[in-house]
């Protein structure tokens, strides 16, 4: 045990090692195989160690292998097991996690046929059965998307059951942590009851770890500049408690130290149940039980040993934690600030310190915010230089304390008091995202490679090693390498010959993204909305469209072309022009929505659109024909060695116009008009088109039916190839001068229609 005192990382470093191998593919697992193979050549006169580290790695790799779905997504209607979560239960629906005895979990969920349903209560650890449908996850459709399926794997989670009605659900008994669960709700009415709803959200945020009540555009703002760390319960907000209670306890005379600390060791558990268990919560918590335990017997253990044994004891137990953002986030970032003590301690006065925490705390993260978010802002440092202060001395504190008084004040007071201090807080943040506003320079990088991220953590960890032994030429050398591995990745679509095109699933609609090779233009054809019964306009954009351009490291857009006005072709539009540089909207002479703050130019019948790499030939309005779908632009280009056409939402009469009045309409690539609906798509348009390859943008099992059995057919007499999102996801087109070839984000199946 002594001789690993200070130096328990190591084997828990190669314990993870292994699983982190299991993971990797390609490059990047050759890259991590030759790391490792330089650091135990190291160890090579300590042959203890080196075997340790070697059975440590092989038993990293077997047992923290990524789970593996089930044969069969699809199980039995009725199912009996476990209930090992806490129950989600909102104002549209009820969820939670269940485990039977083979060890499957599921999630279970149904909706409720209204906000005010009254449903049973569900306990964790009630044994229940169940009857409904059970299926694997939805996946992401489109590059770039959010991927809950990917998600609930990283928790075992590989399939869900849903659940029509309450009353197919009966439960029997309950854990003995149901009873914290059932705490927890009480005491989260109770503030809801007696403070502030403003204050309440921030409380309910930094007390029990819900985040769901805090706006939108604050969690959007915190994310942007780095700050989503101090919304996640952390060893700062464990360590208040602790330290709070601590003091009430001892300073009072109601304990003694001895007392106070055990009653630390018993309240600390529960207090990981109440502030939701996540992996920082747990992190927090275990590291500040063993510290207690420790200077209960009077004994001084290193931090690095800490975290250590804290992080080999979560990965035994839960070895699903390994492949969790939070997970990764919190002890990447812990384990960097521990190890820079050294460097702290050289610190002269506070600010210096927060500068330097802010910086290691942004450094140590980066690679991986990069690969899951794309995206990060270089003056990020000065957002968290003012708000970690502000928020670790003044808002956590207090939250601590109003969540105290909801109990020991009457309603009246404790209300008026987190009034002011929703107020006071409100025009601080306030003031903070204005001032963000001017500091708001992203650096759009695109989904960084694993390889990029081993690189960049081997380069971050030799700058750290000689800025903690003073040298500071060196660190400076590591520091400047690190950027410059960003930089490189960042111009690698600069420098590449391959060219995309790209027909992204939105659901019922359309967005096409083309880009040109060495980055020389990207252009959007169409850029769709939500449908009309959503209440938010800009989730299609924000969940789909925005992503996908930042995953490819996009973040000017040069031209979007509009075919017509309708919102399953124009309702992002909006919300691009505002969040991402777009150079030109061109639309028909008869489009009627004019866009502020970008150049807008019609074109029509007989116009070419031209940038370098693209020249396209309009065909399409000549004149009003008095319908929006019927004036679509109808543009047609060659790229990648094929010809294109795209129709937008045409019908038949369009097609017969087209035919009178233009000698050759033959293209390679067909977006075949209006999504696949009957009103389009004449025998006479698609012999003439005689297109090898039809692309058709459907949401899956649409209202409309789209696209319609017919259409279908006359496209496999005519032996097209066919490419759905409806049935594939986002469909591209990757072409090197004139040779490309088509793929598809989802598996596709040729024997599909």
């Amino acid at each position: 045990m002594n001789a690993f005192t200070g130096r328990w990382h190591l084997p828990v470093l190669a314990f993870a090692a292994g699983g982190v191998l299991a993971s990797l593919e390609g490059e990047a697992f050759y890259i991590f195989v030759l790391l490792i193979t330089v650091i135990l050549y190291g160890f090579r006169a300590h042959i203890p160690q080196l075997l340790l580290s070697l059975v440590l790695l092989a038993a990293g790799f077997i047992y923290l292998t990524p789970p593996s779905p089930p044969a069969s997504m699809k199980g039995p209607d009725t199912w009996t097991a476990v209930i090992d979560s806490e129950v989600k239960e909102t104002s549209y629906a009820v969820q939670f996690l269940m485990e039977d005895e083979q060890g499957i979990r599921r999630q279970v969920r149904f909706m409720k046929s209204d906000p005010d349903e009254q449903v049973p209560v569900y306990h964790h650890g009630s044994l229940c059965t169940v009857s409904g449908t059970a299926g694997p996850f939805d996946p992401a459709r489109n590059p770039g998307e959010f991927d809950y399926a990917a998600y609930m794997a990283t928790q075992g989670v590989f399939t869900k059951m849903m659940v029509e009605n309450h009353s197919d659900i009966t439960c029997q008994g309950r854990s003995y942590v149901s009873f914290i669960y059932e705490w927890r709700t009480n005491l989260l009415k109770r503030v809801q009851q007696q403070l502030d709803p403003g204050a309440c959200s921030w409380i309910k945020a930094l007390v029990f770890g819900e985040k769901d009540a805090i706006p939108e555009e604050i969690t959007e703002w915190f994310q942007t500049y780095n700050l989503s760390h101090i919304l996640a319960i952390s060893g700062l907000h464990a360590g208040l408690l602790a330290g709070g209670v601590y003091m009430v306890l001892y300073r009072s005379g109601l304990a003694t130290r001895r007392q106070a600390g055990v009653f630390l060791l018993l309240f600390l558990p529960s207090y990981t149940i109440l502030a939701g268990a996540a992996p920082s919560v747990i992190r927090a918590c275990v590291m500040a039980l063993i510290v207690l335990l420790f200077s209960m017997v009077n004994h001084r253990i290193p931090l690095s040993d800490v975290i250590a044994w804290t992080a080999g004891f979560l990965l035994v137990w839960k070895p699903d934690y390994l492949h969790q953002a939070g997970f990764q986030f919190s002890f990447l970032v812990t384990f960097s600030l521990i190890l820079s003590v050294p460097v702290l301690k050289r610190a002269s006065g506070l600010w210096q310190q927060t500068i330097i925490i802010s910086l290691i705390c942004l450094l140590s993260i980066l690679p991986l915010q990069i690969r899951y978010f794309y995206e990060f802002q270089p003056l990020s440092l000065f957002a968290n230089v003012a708000m970690v202060p502000y928020f670790s001395f003044f808002v956590i504190p207090v939250s601590f304390l109003l969540f105290l008084s909801a109990f020991v004040l009457p309603g009246d007071v404790s209300r008026g008091v987190s009034s002011l201090f929703s107020d006071f807080h409100h025009r601080i943040l306030s003031a903070g995202m204005s001032a963000g506003d001017l500091l708001d320079i992203p650096w759009v990088i695109g989904e960084l490679a694993s390889s990029a991220v081993l690189v960049f953590m081997i380069l971050f960890v030799r700058m750290m090693i000689h800025w903690c032994r003073g040298k500071l030429e060196r660190c400076f050398a590591y520091g400047a390498a690190c950027a410059g591995v960003l930089m490189v990745y960042a111009s690698l679509p600069y420098l590449s010959p391959e060219g995309t095109v790209t027909m992204l699933d939105i659901g019922q609609g359309d967005s096409f993204v083309i880009e040109l090779p060495y980055r020389k233009g990207v252009w959007m054809i169409d850029a769709a909305g939500p449908p009309p019964y959503m209440e938010d306009e800009t989730r299609t954009a924000k969940t789909v469209i925005v992503p996908f351009l930042k995953s490819r490291g996009i973040d000017t857009i040069d031209t979007i072309l509009i075919t017509h006005e309708d919102s399953d072709h124009n309702g992002s539009v909006p919300y691009l022009i505002d969040q991402l540089d777009v150079g030109n909207v061109v639309t028909s002479p008869f489009y009627p929505v004019q866009y502020k703050g970008v150049k807008q130019r019609e074109a029509s019948a007989g116009d070419h659109l031209k940038t370098d790499g693209l020249s396209m030939r309009v065909l399409h309005p000549a004149e009003n024909t008095g319908d929006a779908n019927d004036n679509s632009l109808v543009v047609t280009f060659d790229l990648g060695g094929k010809s294109w056409m795209f129709t937008g939402d045409i019908s038949v009469p369009v097609e017969k116009q087209l035919l009178q009045d233009l000698p050759d309409v033959r293209t390679d690539v067909l977006k075949v008009a209006h999504h696949g609906s009957d009103t389009s798509s004449s025998d006479a348009w698609l012999d003439e088109v005689n297109a090898g390859t039809a692309w058709v943008s459907a949401g899956v099992e649409n209202s409309y039916g789209h696209p319609h059995e017919e259409v279908v057919e006359k496209l496999m007499e005519r032996d097209m190839l066919i490419l759905r999102t409806d049935q594939s996801g986002a469909v591209h087109y990757n072409f090197y001068g004139d040779d490309g070839t088509f793929s598809t984000f989802l598996p596709y199946n040729a024997s599909r229609k």
